[in-house]
């Protein structure tokens, strides 16, 4: 980039950073001053009154910046009246707080407005439909920010990473403009952040959300795209570019239809929400999740400079990879009582047998499209010519079929994911084998392999049964890290024999303790590891255990002499611990037929 060039960007970044900083510190004043603030109340997720406006501030900073460096022109002025109106909406539900259908209504009337005006996707050439494409993008990314706005740092520091990525997207372009336009607006979003996280002494409001939301959404319609001539590439990158927001609102809306509430209710089920369930902090929460959006942004960015061939294989795990991550954080939400039972509604409907086939079944047959494409990328270095690009369409669809009718066969989806394990792996690795041992030998025999590689089908081998694993896995995986991340109580497990490996089973299903570790009477049994789970040593270590591992309770799972138990009672009384028992036995109701003829002769 020439020199005045960069010094431009730099000047904007800095204009904007600046006027950020003593605008949101100047409204934050105002609105104290004024009372404009927001209310604890149990939806929502702050502790005490917090002044509102923040969005101000930005909108502020961001347009006195744009105007200062005359970058507002054409289309792209169309576009700053109308997010203005967006604005104006968010600042009267800031002040009178709108009913979500109004809201909507005024999100359609102002989207369509931006439409009217010349500025909408051009994907399939039926104006109609391209019309309703881009009103339901506006809308939909639009209310994403706004649902967004629910944990101190989270809007800002993503809309913050979007405008980046959008304005090295430009930059990439020759857009120069565009560039500059999305690093004002990252500016401005700095400028208050620096207020909002981690701890927030002003929000943004839906002023904000929805001017953020809405900017974002529409500069992607003035965007040329010289960088491909794939219509469908043109919304997927900006799509990966928002992955964040789009997950947040996806899960949010399904979970709370699936529950029977109303999707405009508010709660505390975002991701967000559901990550500090699961054990993380606050602000650990919105770092993980600003990782996830500079990852997912990276892959977009990666897919416009080096084309989408060789990047679709990653974006599609990335992708697949959120879906898992949502069903498995559907499990974890703040409960109230009145949303308990909704809750429950939704992981019966997530844990029913059809349901969870179906999706398996998707999820393979997915990762089979990924680990051959990759397969052909990995073989020929990435130099897929359109003869190679034509034998890897026209030979997936049998080899989808094959490999899917081979693990119909072996009894691959008769295998419950929740509970996957070592013999679920061996027998999915040796089915995998099958297949694509399988597809080679129908290849040579139908095609004599024309234009085929063996080779590419043991790529495809190893990369489809390792990313199918890991995925099966997956739960498994976080189930372990929520052991040491959760807020539950830590207890230990008094018995390092089968019935302290049943009463772990018990613990981790019930989802009431976190399991750290197990006590016994052979202190040579100490490391030991049962289901990942270490022998800490015996109950004269408990002092000292008790400290260490942040215990509060001793779990009894196994019959114990009544001096040991004396011992173990004084131990948790000297540490104020808890002694809790599990029962694992099993009683006869009424005799078997087989006892009752014995006894009879």
């Amino acid at each position: 980039m020439p020199d005045a060039a960069t010094r431009q960007v730099v000047l904007t970044f800095l204009t904007a950073l600046l006027l950020g900083l003593v605008s949101t510190s100047l409204v934050q004043q105002a609105a104290v001053r004024f009372h404009v603030v927001a209310v604890p109340s149990e939806e929502r997720w702050h502790r005490a009154p917090t002044p509102l406006l923040g969005g101000v501030a930005i909108v502020f900073a961001f347009v006195l910046t744009g105007l200062g460096l005359n970058l507002f022109a054409g289309d792209i002025r169309r576009l700053l009246w109308v997010s203005l109106g967006m604005f104006f909406l968010g600042l009267i539900d800031d002040l009178r707080k709108l009913t979500p259908a109004t809201k909507l209504a005024g999100q359609l009337v102002l989207s369509s407005t931006l439409l009217f005006l010349g500025l909408r996707l051009s994907l399939t050439g039926i104006a109609p439909l391209d019309f309703l494409l881009s009103l339901l993008w506006l809308v939909g990314i639009t209310n994403s920010f706004n649902l967004l706005d629910n944990v101190n740092g989270l809007c800002a520091g993503i809309a913050t990473l979007v405008a980046l990525f959008r304005a090295a997207l430009f930059a990439f372009e020759g857009e120069l403009v565009g560039a500059l336009l999305c690093l004002a607006l990252a500016g401005a979003a700095i400028g208050f952040l620096h207020f909002n996280f981690p701890a927030a002494s002003i929000f943004m409001g839906d002023s904000g959300s929805l001017f953020l939301g809405f900017w974002l959404g529409g500069i992607t319609l003035t965007a040329s795209h010289p960088y491909t001539k794939n219509y469908a590439l043109l919304l997927a990158i900006p799509v990966i570019i928002m992955l964040v927001p789009i997950f947040d609102t996806t899960l949010v809306t399904l979970t709370r239809r699936l529950s029977g509430r109303p999707i405009s209710q508010g709660g505390r089920d975002h991701v967000s929400h559901r990550l500090v369930a699961y054990g993380l902090s606050d602000h650990h929460a919105v770092l993980a999740i600003w990782g996830v959006s500079f990852l997912s942004g990276s892959v977009a960015l990666l897919m416009a400079i080096y084309g989408e061939n060789r990047l679709l294989g990653i974006a599609s795990v990335l992708v697949l990879s959120l879906i898992l991550f949502g069903i498995y954080l559907s499990r974890y939400e703040h409960r109230t009582i009145t949303n308990h039972l909704a809750e429950v509604r939704v992981l019966r409907w997530l844990s029913f047998h059809h349901s969870a086939l179906a999706l398996t079944a998707l999820f393979d047959l997915i990762l089979m499209v990924v680990s051959y494409h990759l397969a052909y990328l990995l073989k020929f270095e990435g130099l897929v010519s359109n003869e190679i690009q034509r034998i890897f369409v026209r030979s997936l669809p049998e080899l989808m079929l094959i490999k899917f009718g081979i693990f119909v066969v072996f009894g691959v989806y008769r295998r419950v994911w929740k509970y996957f394990g070592l013999e679920d792996a061996l027998a999915l690795g040796w089915a995998s084998v099958v297949a694509s041992s399988t597809a080679v030998l129908y290849f040579s025999f139908v095609y004599r392999l024309a234009g085929l590689s063996r080779t590419i089908f043991v790529l495809d081998l190893f990369l489809f049964t390792s990313l199918v694993l890991a995925f099966r896995f997956s739960f498994r995986i976080l189930d372990r890290a929520a052991t040491t991340t959760s807020r539950l109580e830590r207890v230990v497990i008094y018995a390092d024999d089968d019935n302290g490996e049943l009463a772990l089973r018990l613990i981790r299903s019930r989802r009431q303790f976190v399991p750290v570790g197990f006590l016994g009477n052979d202190a040579r049994r100490a490391k030991h590891w049962i289901h990942g789970v270490s022998v800490l040593g015996c109950v004269k270590d408990l002092n000292r255990l008790a400290e260490k591992h942040r215990i509060g309770a001793v779990v009894l799972a196994s019959e114990i002499d009544s001096l040991t138990r004396a011992q173990l009672e004084e131990a948790c009384r000297s540490q104020g611990l808890a002694l809790l028992q599990v029962k694992l036995e099993i009683e006869q109701i009424r005799p078997s037929p087989a006892a009752t003829v014995a006894g009879g002769l």
